[in-house]
């Protein structure tokens, strides 16, 4: 081959390499993007984990709060049902008495 047709084989090689090289920087460019919308993705994703254990926390803290009310309340019934009984006894022994 003579010089003049070495160095364009070699200058269509370069072109072919820069043309290569090319889509590889629009390939890199897509990943860099994808990787910056995964990562304000993962932003959003990391905010709402917090809030959700915020929400957690504080229905966890008025579950914790309905049990102390539920077992206040249910003490309150007991305590009514043993006056409830003693006052009945009384009545049912008052009647009796009178009775005989």
């Amino acid at each position: 081959l003579s010089e003049k047709e070495n160095l364009q084989n070699r200058c269509d090689e370069a072109k072919e390499l820069l043309a290569a090289k090319e889509e590889e920087v629009k390939v890199v460019d897509l990943l860099k993007g994808e990787i910056n919308r995964l990562k304000s993705a993962l932003t959003g994703l990391e905010r709402d984990k917090l809030k959700l254990e915020h929400e957690k926390h504080d229905t966890d803290k008025e579950n914790n709060d309905s049990k102390a009310l539920i077992f206040e309340l249910q003490e309150e019934v007991r305590n009514a049902k043993e006056e409830l009984q003693s006052v009945v006894t009384d009545q049912f022994s008052a009647k009796a008495t009178e009775i005989a």
